[in-house]
């Protein structure tokens, strides 16, 4: 019986923890909507698509899409964790933050790609490979910090909110 209930709260942890990231990936759809005025949806099983269904489809790269012209060559990846991430997570090669990014260059195969990282009561960030991907989709931010890795992988970050 002990084990059972075991089982049971890990379902109901994974569960929260899947609809969590769904909510996040259809706020930042819905915010890059509000902002460019295109239409940006939630990849159909959030990037898994691509890979379980074996689809080339580009529009399947990532969590959220759009199929604008302006905006198809851009893969898009959504974190949303309840982790804290600090100085030396950014400077370690082996961090999840680290490894988020490796995801969101893989997914893009040379395409310009975002990274939404929202931190569970720390705010939301974007991570990106340089801001000209931000010029279309209307994000001004003043701030941006600079981070390169050991293999000179350089990447630009912000607070959002």
């Amino acid at each position: 019986m002990k084990n059972l209930m075991k089982m049971v709260r890990w379902c109901f942890r994974m569960v929260h923890s899947l609809n969590k990231g769904k909510s996040f990936e259809r706020d930042i759809a819905n915010m890059l909507s509000r902002m460019t005025g295109a239409k940006f949806l939630r990849v159909p099983m959030s990037g898994g698509f691509a890979t379980t269904n074996k689809s080339n489809d580009a529009r399947f790269d990532g969590d959220v899409f759009s199929e604008n012209d302006l905006f198809k060559d851009l893969v898009i990846e959504c974190k949303n964790h309840a982790i804290d991430i600090n100085l030396n997570d950014l400077n370690s090669e082996k961090s999840v933050f680290w490894s988020w990014v490796n995801q969101a260059v893989n997914e893009s195969q040379g395409k310009r790609w975002l990274l939404f990282i929202k931190l569970t009561r720390k705010g939301t960030y974007l991570a990106c490979k340089n801001t000209t991907s931000l010029e279309p989709l209307g994000i001004l931010t003043k701030r941006f910090v600079t981070l390169t890795r050991n293999n000179n992988l350089t990447v630009k970050i912000t607070k959002l909110k």
